[in-house]
């Protein structure tokens, strides 16, 4: 019997509801780990051990085993997950998340043995909760991303949703999880697939962080009086770690295919990524985690005959990473010499900060400037972004002055729009924005692509979204079918200056205006249409449409 057939049973084995958090991953779900065997040595303080399992049915009781977490309710934050790289994991990240979900059983054994949304647990129930771990609030205006240990790309495509549990989640820099982070998942990925799975490997990961006592989230404003009894109910609960690790094993029957790497990364804007051998790792760790005992991620180190096969993987991945920073230099170089241009002759565009290859933020006079350039570059955008989220990502602040500038919602020392220079989304997308479900871009025997949304099908984008001035609307090619309405990717901010959710940028999803979340529950507003910017309708209006519909008020 096949490995993929194996897994598949144990995937939907009946481990009993009760099984979540457990004494020992033995017997629970040790598939997850190579060698049935569990990292040993990482250091927690009050430890858990959770078999992370998910309803992707609701008619069933069948719970799946998706992966395998230690969490601290010290720390509050998942210390490591351990996963596969699964066969059918086709796709990008899920961009449109399902709400974040808590780990019952972290409360009381007898609150079932899946993962279930914070609403779902009784009121009585929530200081319980918020005493052992993460809640959504923790998140909120603290611009952190809630960083995932187990990707979800990463995860079989019907069960994604289980990988959005704040048990997977750590504070991770929204630059570094976005840019840096990201495209080592999705390197990682790739040569995973090629070199491990599609040759009948077995590829075991192990992704960490490591905890910093002194650096928590929510911040305590300066300016705020505490709330009585112990200021740590609602204020420092949840640790940002220092650091985030993956270790990998690509267990193979001809050892010559068997092989180990391992990352390595600094949860800053700027942060690096180092390529490291899994002893060179644990020997940071062991530093890293101020571990008297020795670590060991995996069980033997997972080594193959050919001692090199790993460092020439990893070294593969790093270069596309490295690559992908030198392409945002080159585009940025271009900017600069425009701007040098065209200083000589008025007050142009210039530049704010920038943080070492791996995102720059850039400040413009107006909206109707950005408009000339933010997508004028071959291959990137300049995406709007909530002022005090660039502050945050692009400068180092003193506590009070983070809160001083949060407060004023303005970016500090700065006037005008600032925009992140990143890399388009890779094509095909869907046409409106948004995420397929269970199904990627592609013909499908049409003249046109599509994919299935939700409950219904959308268009999907081959060719750039442009705007098509006789349609009065922008629009893309898709396929040979011709042109469909389409939604560009270029804010992250909404027409009344607010942060949209990390997840959901402006966009149209499906309506005739451009719109956003703005938290994980149903609170929305309008955009401003990138053709219709703020000031385009006149002092502090904009248009939320591409035809110059609902004009609306805008924050200048």
């Amino acid at each position: 019997m096949g490995f993929w057939v194996i897994l598949a049973l144990f995937l939907t084995s009946g481990e009993p509801a009760g099984a979540k958090v457990v004494d020992d991953f033995t017997h629970q779900c040790d598939g997850f780990f190579y060698k049935k065997t569990a990292p040993d040595g990482i250091p927690a303080v009050n430890p858990a051990r959770i078999c992370q399992q998910w309803h992707p049915f609701p008619d069933t009781n069948e719970p799946f085993l998706c992966f395998a977490t230690l969490y601290d309710t010290f720390y509050r934050t998942p210390i490591w997950s351990a996963y596969y790289l699964m066969r059918n994991s086709r796709g990008a990240h899920q961009k449109i998340p399902p709400k974040w979900h808590i780990e019952p059983q972290l409360i009381a054994n007898n609150l079932g043995g899946a993962m279930q949304k914070e609403s779902e647990v009784p009121d009585d129930l929530l200081p319980s909760l918020k005493e052992r771990q993460a809640i959504n609030d923790d998140y909120g205006g603290s611009y952190f991303d809630r960083g995932h240990l187990f990707p979800n790309s990463f995860m079989e495509t019907t069960l994604r949703d289980s990988t959005f549990t704040l048990t997977n989640a750590v504070p991770m820099d929204p630059c570094f999880n976005r840019v840096t982070w990201s495209r080592l998942e999705e390197q990682l990925k790739s040569q995973l697939l090629s070199n491990c799975v599609n040759v009948e490997g077995i590829p075991y990961l192990v992704t960490g962080s490591v905890p910093n006592q002194n650096r928590k989230i929510p911040v305590l404003d300066p300016e705020d009086t505490a709330p009585p009894g112990d200021p740590n109910d609602d204020y420092n609960r949840v640790s940002v770690p220092s650091h985030v690790w993956t270790a990998v094993c690509c267990d193979h029957q001809d050892e010559n295919r068997k092989f180990s790497l391992a990352f390595l990364g600094e949860n800053k804007a700027e942060g690096a990524i180092e390529t490291l051998l899994v002893p060179d790792l644990e020997a940071r760790l062991r530093d890293l985690y101020g571990s008297r005992n020795n670590i060991e991620v995996f069980s033997d180190l997972c080594q193959g005959a050919d001692k090199e096969r790993g460092v020439k993987i990893s070294s593969e991945i790093k270069k596309k990473i490295v690559s992908g920073n030198i392409l945002i230099d080159r585009a940025l170089e271009r900017k600069r010499a425009a701007d040098n241009l065209a200083q000589r002759s008025s007050s142009a565009q210039k530049q704010v900060k920038t943080s070492s290859g791996t995102a720059y933020a850039l400040q413009f006079p107006n909206y109707s400037e950005w408009n000339k350039f933010y997508n004028s570059e071959p291959g990137f955008i300049c995406e709007l972004s909530a002022p005090g989220r660039v502050g945050h990502t692009t400068t180092t602040l003193d506590h009070n002055e983070f809160f001083k500038r949060r407060k004023r919602d303005v970016a500090p020392e700065t006037e005008g729009p600032v925009c992140l220079v990143q890399k388009e989304a890779t094509l095909p997308t869907l046409a409106m924005g948004g995420q397929c479900l269970n199904d990627v871009c592609s013909n499908k025997d049409e003249s046109y692509s599509w994919c299935w949304m939700d409950q219904k099908w959308e268009y999907c984008c081959t060719e750039k979204c442009e705007f098509n001035e006789e349609a009065k609307q922008y629009e893309c090619q898709s396929s040979s079918y011709g042109k469909v309405p389409c939604s560009p990717q270029y804010s992250s901010v909404t027409a009344a200056g607010a942060a949209c959710r990390s997840d959901h940028p402006c966009g149209k999803y499906g309506s005739t205006h451009y719109w956003c979340y703005i938290d994980y529950g149903e609170t929305w507003q309008y955009c401003c249409s990138p053709k219709y910017p703020c000031g385009s309708s006149g002092q502090n209006l904009c248009a939320a449409a591409d035809s110059g519909w609902k004009e609306i008020w805008c924050r200048m």
